[in-house]
């Protein structure tokens, strides 16, 4: 063993919590946005997301808070009632505050603000609540909203990365196709 490699372990040793931050560290103890596209685990299955909406629907505990649903395929409408019965049952639920665009908002469980991850188990619906995370939004619009997402509960259940979601009115909800009339 080299020098650079006895200092890394050393490092690692006194600083654990340096390893998630790290490439090839364990992913679900990461502490710092991932430059990726939001993905991970849920129910311990590689996860990726491949659409988000923010739906209006969804009462919040805070007045002014988003609620973005994450779905790891897209749904045949852009602000679906229901979720797909064809699609991946995993999804990710998360609130947040319309004005995180200057920090990150953290995420806990039993807060306010969590983010929970459902998956379908033999014993039917499961709904996790990840134990730490933090949700930033980097741009927002009329019909968009960016942003960087990290949450884990455990080893099979953890995400990090980056997001666009749709934004959906409470009419867009009730219509079978939102996009038709633009």
């Amino acid at each position: 063993m080299n020098f650079k490699t006895i200092s890394l372990y050393i490092g690692l040793l006194a600083f654990p919590g340096l390893a998630g931050c790290m490439t090839g560290g364990d992913p679900s103890r990461a502490t710092e946005f991932a430059d990726q596209k939001l993905s991970g685990q849920i129910a311990g299955k590689p996860w990726a997301f491949k659409y988000a909406y923010v739906d209006p629907t969804i009462d919040t505990p805070e007045e002014d808070d988003y609620v973005f649903v994450f779905l790891a395929y897209k749904p045949a409408e852009p602000c679906p009632k229901d979720a797909d019965g064809d699609g991946d049952p995993r999804t990710i639920m998360v609130s947040a505050p319309k004005q995180s665009t200057k920090k990150p908002t953290p995420l806990k469980k039993g807060s306010t603000r969590n983010l929970v991850f459902h998956s379908v188990g033999d014993a039917g619906a499961i709904a996790t609540a990840a134990v730490r995370g933090k949700i930033k939004l980097n741009s927002v619009d009329a019909r968009t909203v960016k942003g960087r997402l990290l949450g884990a509960y455990n080893g099979k259940n953890y995400v990090n990365g980056d997001f666009t979601a749709t934004v959906c009115e409470v009419g867009d909800m009730n219509k079978s196709n939102p996009w038709d009339s633009q």
